[in-house]
């Protein structure tokens, strides 16, 4: 299901849909998830920090 874009609560947070993040090939030494285009992992850290 596609809401509208104003009702979307990821785009309200990060400014897009979740389908249209972009993952590296790299993942996060801490916790083996992949990281998306600004470096954010699956635990919410940022590069590995």
């Amino acid at each position: 299901m596609s809401y509208p874009y104003e009702l979307d609560d990821h785009v309200r947070r990060y400014g897009m849909r979740a389908d249209e993040f972009k993952y590296l090939d790299e993942t996060c030494p801490i916790c083996d998830n992949r990281m998306d285009e600004f470096l954010w992992c699956g635990h919410g850290n940022i590069g590995g920090d």
